[in-house]
């Protein structure tokens, strides 16, 4: 799953340690080729993400994420271009506003190697109901 389909949650993972849900966005697209339409994929995919959480959707479909602080993260391939960087802090501006939080992941930091996938992504998640 990726940034293309705007009907699924790419990756969720469960932190027990840190008391964290981290909603991933695995974008594998360079920022060199169609910068404009990969500006709208990431805007529409962070919508859709904000979406399946304040609906309650995850907390359905994935009650060992209730109570615990969720965490959207961007897993780029490639370095954020100048207009995806002001982007992401438009964004991650109104993800706080939210009550939640937008990072960039940044590969396997020494707190994520707590973090495990959710067994059999929860029915619901991958595919949102509209």
């Amino acid at each position: 799953m990726t940034i293309e389909q705007l009907d699924v949650i790419d990756i969720v993972t469960i932190n027990d340690a840190a008391n964290e849900v981290r909603l991933f966005i695995s974008d594998h697209l360079p920022w060199d080729v169609d910068e404009g339409e990969h500006l709208l994929l990431l805007q529409s995919k962070l919508n859709l993400y904000l979406h399946v959480i304040e609906s309650g959707q995850l907390y359905e479909q994935c009650p060992r994420s209730i109570g615990r602080d969720v965490i959207i993260e961007i897993a780029p391939i490639f370095p954020l271009s100048a207009q995806a960087q002001r982007l992401f802090v438009l964004c991650q501006g109104v993800v706080r506003n939210a009550g939640f939080d937008l990072r960039i992941w940044n590969g396997f930091a020494e707190d994520d190697r707590t973090s495990a996938p959710i067994d059999g992504q929860p029915e619901g998640i991958p595919h949102v109901k509209h």
